[in-house]
């Protein structure tokens, strides 16, 4: 019992790192800058602090090293390169091949394409995916196993990444909700069997950041019922049927059926690998597959 409530002590203080973070990034919009500069500032001020917290909390609360919260080798494994790739092309291509809509490129300025970059691909793509693997499937992970189990710290871990993500969001009716929660639910599943699978978070962090950047949330292709912010190419569906866009107008394809669809395959993908490797349920820092991908 004392070594539970001490696991849940440690996923609380994950919680408390993630709020300080994000507010102690929210210094940089204080700045007399530029709209770009004071993203730039914020999201690099982000990953600093949350690299920073977790060092020290490892270090001195814990007594572990980073890499026993899964921030180490194998960075990026061969097999999850191809399917990060995969993921977002094939959410992309259902929708422009299969919903009725109307593809525009919209001829960002420089100033436009120096924003996207910034906040789609930096912001949006990798400093998110960077601190939520760090914190949920890294720190937050290592820290329930010590009272649950693998498989245990696993459906833990998952557990408090879907409730705090739900928590910053707002619903308009049930079914925004049902669909917001079981979107995350799945691509938190997903994202935890994969470093389960490869032994780090890196893996996981390239199919976040990549799903992030292209599958249609974003500013490179965005794809919604309509376009309320640059993007470089645009594609405007002509149906608001939930199954296909989330919650139409409000940039959540990740909660529509395709990209479910996408995770839950995701997460089968890396269960078969662990158990043709022989690693069912294990977490280990070795390279798995015949391979050695």
């Amino acid at each position: 019992m004392q070594r539970k409530a001490k696991a849940i002590l440690h996923a609380a203080a994950v919680f408390l790192i993630h709020i300080f973070t994000v507010s102690f990034s929210r210094v940089a919009w204080r700045m007399d800058t530029s709209l770009v500069v004071k993203e730039l500032a914020g999201n690099c001020l982000n990953l600093w602090s949350v690299f920073t917290a977790v060092y020290l909390y490892t270090k001195y609360v814990m007594k572990i090293s980073l890499a026993d919260v899964y921030c180490r080798k194998p960075l990026f494994l061969r097999r999850w390169c191809i399917v990060a790739v995969l993921l977002p092309a094939v959410v992309d291509m259902f929708y422009l091949f299969c919903v009725k809509g109307t593809l525009a490129f919209e001829n960002p300025t420089l100033q436009d394409l120096l924003r996207i970059f910034v906040s789609n691909v930096l912001g949006q793509g990798i400093r998110a995916a960077v601190t939520e693997e760090l914190l949920y499937r890294g720190l937050a992970f290592r820290a329930l196993q010590t009272g649950f189990g693998k498989k245990g710290a696993a459906a833990a871990s998952v557990f408090t990444y879907t409730l705090i993500q739900c928590m910053a969001m707002s619903f308009l009716n049930v079914k925004d909700a049902l669909l917001t929660i079981l979107g995350t639910f799945l691509m938190g599943t997903a994202l935890t069997l994969v470093v389960c699978e490869s032994g780090s978070i890196w893996s996981a962090v390239l199919i976040h950041a990549l799903y992030s950047i292209f599958a249609g949330d974003g500013q490179i292709l965005h794809i919604d019922t309509n376009q309320s912010f640059p993007a470089i190419w645009t594609y405007t569906l002509e149906t608001d049927n939930w199954l296909l866009i989330g919650m139409p107008g409000m940039n959540t394809i990740y909660r529509a059926l395709p990209s479910m669809l996408g995770f839950l395959l995701t997460g089968i993908l890396a269960v078969c690998w662990m158990r043709k490797a022989g690693r069912t349920g294990a977490v280990t820092g070795k390279r798995g597959g015949p391979d050695g991908a």
